[in-house]
């Protein structure tokens, strides 16, 4: 993967969103590909925003609104994806109301450091990186 400026062409859209808890990203397990990751959507027809909204749904069973925090594009091999990324903060603890998705065989909340210890699919490092340094002040100091 690697990380591309601003395009005008792309081959794929998908959408992410970068969950938070007390601090803590909210990861599930894949057990298909051994991966941690963040809830992610190859997007179809619909919008960004119903593609996280629907597939947040879909992964752990949350209705839930995320707030976009940037596009990015990667480059995977000869294809370039337009990726945009959400973030959301929970206030109350969201690990007792998730129901996992067939896909998926765990959920927890890790620090950054613990995160990037884990086997995370290939972008997700940079996509928590990039959360925890634009975001976790603004969100405690009430920006979201």
């Amino acid at each position: 993967m690697t990380l591309l400026t601003q395009q005008t062409t792309f081959d794929r859209e998908a959408a992410g969103c970068v969950l938070l808890y007390d601090g803590k990203f909210l990861l599930v397990f894949r057990s298909k590909d051994n991966v941690w990751n963040s809830v992610t959507r190859h997007k179809e027809k619909e919008s960004s925003q119903e593609a996280i909204e629907r597939e947040i749904f879909e992964e752990i069973g949350l209705h839930i609104k995320p707030t976009l925090l940037t596009t990015l594009f990667h480059q995977y091999g000869s294809k370039v994806v337009k990726y945009d990324l959400f973030t959301y903060v929970f206030v109350e603890n969201p690990l007792p109301q998730i129901t996992l998705s067939e896909e998926h065989t765990d959920v927890n909340l890790f620090t950054l450091q613990e995160a990037l210890q884990l086997q995370l699919y290939e972008d997700e490092d940079y996509c928590l990186r990039l959360v925890a340094r634009e975001k976790i002040d603004k969100v405690y100091s009430g920006f979201v």
